[in-house]
């Protein structure tokens, strides 16, 4: 946002939206204000006395004010002298005479403004701001192609990610920045709904942050870990599993709901029907 002003547009305007209900530009002023004068030359009390101040009082609250005045200095020219054409930052309150700037200001900006090395900061926080913003989406993407449509019904284990394959994925010039941070460091096994238990897979930390930051959670809690301790051995290999007995079948989406040997009815999974055979279903 651009701050008003002539000088053919060098005025420096503020790097951020002006807040709502702009405060007026602060300037130092050789001239004080006359009620606050004649207030206190009136010796009416703040506390709301009618006694009148003594005089070496009224002296002493005067050449207070003249001591804050003289106090704020131009940081570029560091004197306190013409008052009237200094500008006070927004952002660290730092004192700059208009003719001091660079480039130059021909009168006061309205609004908020901010001087160059506030301004620069700004400008540094708001990149940040930017890149965070990107990081996210793009491990949205990330995860949202490890999961392809299907929804994580449990974590299983948690194990480090070997530094070659990481630093594999770190390096890909499209999604390495997905892969940053430590949660990339730990990847989990995941069983998926609708999924055979066989069918776990292990998939990096940082896509089970976006798929199912809650299940991650209780997983942490459940086994008293974290990001800090992130091992947690597997409640079984999938490879190792075997079927015991298919309870029923749905022929209209061709899946088959299976018992594991060892494992409760309530761990039952829906296979794929060409999995199994006649004589099985």
């Amino acid at each position: 946002g651009g701050g008003g002003g002539g000088g053919g547009g060098n005025a420096r305007g503020s790097p951020a939206a002006a807040a709502s209900g702009d405060r007026a530009k602060r300037r130092r002023t050789g001239t004080r204000d006359e009620t606050t004068r004649s207030t206190r030359r009136s010796g009416v009390a703040a506390a709301g006395s009618t006694k009148a101040p003594a005089d070496d009082e009224v002296s002493d609250g005067e050449g207070a004010e003249d001591d804050e005045m003289r106090t704020m200095r131009c940081v570029t020219c560091d004197l306190g002298d013409d008052e009237n054409k200094m500008v006070l930052c927004d952002g660290c309150d730092a004192g700059h005479h208009l003719y001091c700037l660079r480039p130059k200001l021909s009168q006061v900006p309205r609004g908020r403004w901010f001087c160059p090395a506030c301004e620069i900061r700004e400008d540094a926080r708001r990149r940040s701001a930017e890149v965070t913003a990107a990081t996210k989406a793009l491990r949205v993407a990330v995860a949202n192609e490890y999961a392809d449509g299907r929804v994580v019904r449990a974590i299983l284990g948690s194990r480090l990610v070997p530094e070659t394959r990481l630093a594999t994925l770190r390096a890909d010039a499209t999604r390495g920045a997905a892969f940053e941070g430590r949660s990339a460091e730990v990847e989990f096994l995941a069983l998926f709904e609708r999924s055979s238990k066989r069918n776990a897979e292990w998939i990096p930390g940082c896509a089970v942050e976006v798929l199912t930051e809650g299940k991650l959670r209780y997983f942490w809690k459940r086994h008293d870990a974290g990001w800090d301790d992130p091992i947690v051995e597997p409640e079984y290999v999938p490879a190792s599993i075997t079927p015991e007995k298919v309870i029923a079948t749905d022929d209209d989406e061709r899946l088959m709901l299976v018992k594991w040997a060892g494992e409760g009815y309530d761990e039952a999974t829906w296979e794929p029907l060409a999995d199994a055979s006649d004589e099985a279903v």
